[in-house]
């Protein structure tokens, strides 16, 4: 839900960004400015607002004489989400983890990562996505870099599209128990290894997290 202080741009990007979450826009498929502010009753500009607000983030595109657009991605363009975002997300655990605890660290994820097992057993599965995005952003947030965080947000909300698209048009299941298993694999090593192993081995689970839905992309 949008704060009470939240604009008019920033309601509509919130709802708009569940509708492309849910399903609502298929990858790659146009927003019309006019139809999104008939639906919500609200101005071309305030529709504007959000989708400029949502191109920040790295939901929707803008293309030339084509419109804004749900970000679509080819399986190289989605390989290369996944890889840029094993590499700066495993640099930001780096420093994360020279500049606070382990424990700190550890205990600014466990709770993401519980209520991501949570919601793998209960087969919520919009939420268990949640909770795991929710858990890439500590990370960044920890690394307390503000250009590391800017990218991480990014990818990570790409990767977070992919993902829910893959859930409900490809074929998550031989997937999902691997998924959450190697997070808490992750974890483990996060605990009990040495920081080059906890990096070595967030990079693998971030690769690991694309491939599947690369493989989708290329079979269709």
């Amino acid at each position: 839900m949008s704060s009470p202080h939240a604009t008019l741009g920033q309601t509509v990007a919130d709802a708009l960004r569940e509708t492309v979450l849910s399903g609502g826009f298929a990858l790659g498929e146009r927003i019309v400015e006019l139809a999104i502010a008939q639906k919500y009753q609200v101005s071309q500009a305030a529709v504007r607002d959000a989708l400029h607000l949502l191109e920040r983030e790295g939901w929707v595109v803008w293309e030339a004489r084509r419109g804004v657009r749900v970000r679509g991605f080819t399986p190289d363009s989605a390989h290369e989400v996944f890889a840029l975002m094993a590499e700066i997300e495993g640099l930001a655990l780096g420093w994360a983890l020279r500049d606070h605890t382990r424990v700190a660290v550890l205990e600014a994820v466990r709770p993401s990562l519980l209520h991501a097992r949570r919601a793998h057993d209960l087969a919520e599965w919009d939420a268990r996505r949640t909770a795991l995005m929710h858990l890439h952003h500590h990370i960044a947030r920890l690394a307390a870099r503000p250009q590391t965080n800017s990218l991480l947000s990014g990818l990570s909300n790409q990767a977070h599209l992919l993902a829910a698209h893959h859930d409900r048009h490809g074929n998550p299941d031989p997937y999902r128990a691997a998924q959450i298993e190697g997070y808490e694999h992750w974890y483990g090593v996060l605990k009990f290894g040495t920081p080059d192993e906890a990096q070595a081995a967030l990079r693998a689970r971030i690769h690991a997290d694309g491939t599947p839905i690369v493989r989708w992309l290329a079979a269709h």
